[in-house]
Formats: structure tokens, sequence, C-alpha cells
């Protein structure tokens, strides 16, 4: 069976301000994320308790691989995924922006019934993020000026037009 949990209980460092703690997850899996290559999501997470209601929570070295298809010559490879920090705040819900909103980019919420933090959707974020807008393989990407981009030129007109003075 796959380990879905992403759960960290944080209550020791919500009774002591500015304590630390890094934790390691190997191998992990989520929903959230399509096509990714089962059991292969690694990252470290640096916890920190700014006060008795906030965490500041840094991922790093964030490894994943995804199946993925190459949207100029429609091949099929593995895109490797290597996101070095993302990083966020986790608050208690009373002390959150809006409760009511869904979405929230740029804090989370502590659980208050197990004082734990769910770091799902904060993984899952950071990598739907690292998409890029074309997906290209690496054939393409070198295809196309060695992977540089391209400098645009500056645009000439075809029309004759004749200014008035």
């Amino acid at each position: 069976m796959l380990d879905y949990w992403f759960k960290i209980k944080v209550s020791d460092l919500l009774k002591t301000p500015w304590t630390h703690d890094t934790i390691n997850f190997v191998s992990k899996f989520s929903n959230q994320i399509e096509w990714l290559q089962s059991n292969w999501i690694s990252w470290s997470v640096f916890l920190q308790s700014l006060d008795y209601e906030t965490l500041y929570v840094k991922l790093e070295n964030i490894k994943a691989d995804i199946y993925d298809s190459c949207d100029i010559c429609w091949k099929q490879y593995i895109r490797n995924i290597n996101i070095e920090i993302f990083e966020t705040k986790f608050v208690a819900p009373e002390n959150h922006k809006n409760p009511k909103e869904e979405v929230h980019d740029e804090e989370f919420t502590i659980s208050v019934k197990d004082e734990s933090i769910d770091i799902e959707d904060l993984v899952s974020q950071s990598i739907i993020l690292e998409k890029s807008v074309i997906n290209k393989c690496e054939d393409c990407l070198e295809k196309t000026n060695d992977g540089k981009n391209e400098e645009i030129e500056e645009f000439e007109s075809w029309n004759a037009i004749k200014w008035i003075k």
C-alpha cells in the first residue's frame, strides 16, 4: 500500500517559540500530482516556530519524476523535477487571513484537533508550479538553439507608410 501521509506533528515546536527541527521524506506518493512516477517524491523539511500559533516551513531539495509528453514532437519522456527551496507559513485557523477562502497561496493552517500540519498541498504546489509553459523533451530542447532562448529580432513592416509632416 502506498503511503499518503504527509502530516507532521508540531505541538512540541509550538510550545517553545524559535525552536526548529528538520525532517527528511523519501519515496512518497501523492494523488494530487498527475503522472507522478510511483513512490518518487523526496525532500527535506525545515520547521521553525515563530510564536505559539505560527510556523515557518521551508521545503528543500524537492525531487520528483513525472511522466510527461513533449508539446513539440509528442514523444513521451520522464521530466525530472529538482526544486532547491520552497517556503511558506502555517498559522492557527483563527489567525488565517480568510478562513473561508479555499485556496491559500501564501499561508496554510495548522490542524487544531491534533496540532499537526499536512504538507501534501505545499509539496504538490511546489511541483506543479515548476511545470513549464511548453514541455520539451531533451531532443527538442537541444534542437531549439541548444536550449537557449532565441532573441527576438526587430519587426520590420512590409508596408511602405509615408508619414505626413
